[in-house]
């Protein structure tokens, strides 16, 4: 059957009750509804046939602003997810989202609390201590 969608949540509905969702491991599933409920009102109707790559990285950028960058992620994840189930489903949309990139994990600024890197190319010519014992004659 194919289902008219006007909006994102109509499509997380449908797809919440599809095969497909229950094949998803249960912490992503728990992600995505945390996504669902955090979504302003505005953004959950916003119309599927207008999403695309700009709606998408606006959604992510303002996710992770406000639930930091991994949330971020799993907001483009289930934007994506939910635009090609929709297109499976036969609505007729074009997949705008598929390319737009994930947040890159956010670099730790350098701290000098960390133990100096030793060099090893000099190890191999160290003398252990038991042989320097053995030689000594004590």
């Amino acid at each position: 059957m194919i289902t008219p969608y006007t909006s994102l949540i109509e499509v997380f509905e449908d797809f919440r009750t599809s095969d497909e969702y229950w094949r998803i491991p249960l912490s992503v599933r728990a992600r995505f509804d945390l996504v669902v409920s955090w979504w302003p009102e505005r953004d959950a109707r916003f119309p599927l046939a207008n999403i695309d790559a700009a709606f998408a990285k606006i959604q992510r950028d303002r996710s992770a602003r406000a639930k930091g960058w991994r949330a971020g992620n799993f907001t483009l994840v289930l934007l994506q997810t939910l635009v090609e189930y929709a297109i499976k489903s036969g609505a007729p949309t074009k997949n705008r989202v598929r390319q737009v990139p994930k947040l890159p994990l956010p670099r730790r600024p350098p701290t000098n609390d960390r133990r100096p890197i030793k060099m090893l190319r000099h190890r191999g010519f160290e003398v252990p201590d038991s042989l320097k014992t053995e030689k000594s004659g004590t």
